[in-house]
This record gives structure tokens, C-alpha cells and sequence, in this order.
């Protein structure tokens, strides 16, 4: 059963990956073409609400990582990318403040956030989603899933 979990896990790790980097891309792509303007002004919040929804990802990616037990390396991985969610909240909330030359670094955190979910996306492409057996540590073979040498 545990073997079973892990790959749900895992898969779950990779949709959401996969989702926060197109997420992210979109986000991109409207403030670079200036779509904000085409939606009649609602671009802005269009955007807002957007980010915030993205801005859970990294969490729910936590959570699927430590649940599928990737390893440490994933993990902080997950973690830069909730230390720049972090970064891109404190940017808004700067600007919102009147600190309007933090709305600058905001473009460029997200495209650091982008690099970031797409490294672990493409790390979680990486991750075997087969169920392994459960077998004693001595019956393991080099990779860790075949049976012992006869």
C-alpha cells in the first residue's frame, strides 16, 4: 500500500509542476503583451486573483514531495520556490505601500519562478512512477527494486 501512495504522490507531484510552470508562463505572457488593457481594466485582478491561486502550488508541491518521499535535493528545491512566492507577495504588498520601484523586481521574480518550477517539473519527469515492491533491505539489487544475485 505504502508503495502505491508514493506513486500517486508522485504523479500528483508532477501535475502540479507541470501546472504551476504553465501557470506561471500565462501570468508572463498577459503582463508582457499587455493584456491587461484588453479585459477592460479586469486584467489587474484577473492577475491578482491568478496569483494568489498559483501562490498554493508550491505548498500542495511540499506536501506531495514529502508525502512521496523525493529526495532532499527536490525538497529544497520546493522550498526555493516558496521562499520566492514569499518574495513575490512582499513585492506586491511593497508596491501596494507606495514603494513603486518594487513593482520592477516583480516581472524578474516571476521569472525566477518560472526557472525554478520548471527545474523541479522537469526533476519530477524524472522521479519513477512505478511502484516498487516492498522488499528487505538485503534483497535489494544496485538500483534498489531488483531481487538478489543467485
Amino acid at each position: 500500500m505504502g508503495a502505491m501512495i508514493r506513486s500517486i504522490a508522485l504523479r500528483a507531484h508532477r501535475v502540479l509542476a507541470w501546472t504551476l510552470v504553465a501557470g506561471i508562463g500565462a501570468q508572463l505572457l498577459v503582463a508582457v503583451f499587455g493584456l491587461f488593457v484588453v479585459v477592460g481594466g479586469r486584467g489587474y485582478l484577473a492577475h491578482a486573483t491568478a496569483g494568489r491561486l498559483l501562490a498554493a502550488l508550491p505548498l500542495l508541491l511540499l506536501a506531495t514531495a514529502l508525502i512521496a518521499g523525493v529526495d532532499r535535493r527536490g525538497i529544497a528545491l520546493v522550498l526555493g520556490l516558496i521562499g520566492l512566492v514569499g518574495v513575490q507577495i512582499g513585492l506586491v504588498m511593497a508596491a501596494h505601500a507606495g514603494l513603486s520601484a518594487a513593482m520592477a523586481l516583480h516581472p524578474l521574480n516571476a521569472g525566477l519562478l518560472l526557472i525554478g518550477a520548471g527545474i523541479v517539473a522537469g526533476r519530477a519527469d524524472g522521479y519513477d512512477l512505478a511502484p516498487t515492491p516492498s522488499l528487505p533491505r538485503s534483497d535489494r539489487g544496485v538500483a534498489g527494486v531488483g531481487a538478489a544475485a543467485v
